[in-house]
């Protein structure tokens, strides 16, 4: 009978050290895959922000018009008056919300939600009438500085400038066909933008950790190498958001200044979201390494007081 106990002893030890090895077989094999999804998931994020109304607003009013103008031709007076005037005209609120108004209906083209390819003089003048005091504003400081006119005619004045700004925007606003965007790319764009892609590798990273953690539940080791997984992948982030910030914008785009403005914007965005998600994976690493101390000195007392000799 007592070789009998030690063999089943023995024989629970072995079955435990199997298990055990092949958990961290599974445990290793599977946290390549979850650094990689952890560190992927910042990524699609950055990029599914990219693609929203705002951000893609900020990237058009982070071009330097005045600039763009001004470095390609010697200007004399008259015409460094009217770069101002673009600058300004571009500054305002008014073009804020033309540009917000056409992206909207740019993505409402591509998910078909809309047929309309552009804005409308129609629409460019109401939303310029919305903002006419401000226009009038800029009207004064380009035109007429501090001399006396009559208001009504500074007030016709700038609705003349209104309906030739109308005009001017109508045309050269994008439309969806300027961007010349096939369906897959659209579909991309779209799943982008609703947060698809987003989720779909959240929901990966979430089951990733599950599946590494169960590998090694025993005594909340399964907590010790989920966090170093997350600290693996928030260094990974943050050495990726590095070199992405470190690019040289004006070799790369050949010292173009568009380019370069809409790129550094970009650049910009995109590896602040990084860093961002970067923190957030070392937030988790550093939760799951408290949750590994605790649960182990937890069980630790709790197996010493089972231990205790009961005192009758």
């Amino acid at each position: 009978e007592a070789t009998l106990t030690t063999s089943v002893f023995v024989d629970e030890e072995n079955m435990k050290t199997v298990f055990n090895v092949f958990g961290i077989i599974g445990a290793s094999i599977l946290s390549i895959f979850l650094v990689i999804s952890l560190v992927a998931t910042p990524v699609v994020s950055a990029a599914s922000s990219f693609f929203k109304t705002e951000n893609i607003q900020e990237i058009f009013s982070s071009i330097d018009f005045s600039k763009m103008i001004t470095s390609e031709m010697e200007l004399d007076e008259e015409e460094e008056m009217q770069v101002q005037l673009i600058e300004d005209i571009m500054d305002s609120k008014m073009v804020e919300e033309l540009l917000e108004l056409t992206v909207d209906n740019m993505f409402d083209v591509m998910e078909g939600k809309s047929t309309k390819s552009r804005l409308t003089e129609t629409e460019i003048v109401a939303v310029a009438e919305k903002h006419k005091d401000e226009i009038i504003s800029i009207f004064k400081k380009n035109f007429i500085g501090d001399e006396e006119i009559p208001e009504e005619y500074i007030d016709e004045m700038a609705s003349e400038m209104i309906d030739e700004l109308a005009a001017s925007f109508a045309e050269m606003l994008p439309t969806t066909e300027d961007m010349g965007l096939d369906r897959e790319t659209v579909s991309i764009i779209s799943n982008l933008r609703n947060g698809t892609y987003f989720w779909t590798a959240f929901a990966i990273a979430a089951v990733l950790t599950v599946l590494v953690m169960l590998c090694q539940v025993m005594r909340f080791k399964g907590f010790m190498w989920i966090s170093v997984d997350y600290y693996v992948a928030a260094i990974g982030t943050l050495i990726l958001a590095t070199l992405i910030k470190s690019l040289d914008l004006a070799r790369i785009m050949d010292n173009d200044i568009m380019g370069v403005s809409i790129i550094s914007t970009i650049v910009g965005m995109i590896s602040g979201k990084m860093l961002k998600g970067a923190i957030i994976l070392l937030g988790l690493g550093i939760l799951f390494t408290v949750i590994f101390v605790v649960g182990r000195k937890s069980l630790k007392k709790k197996n010493s007081d089972m231990n205790q000799p009961v005192i009758m």
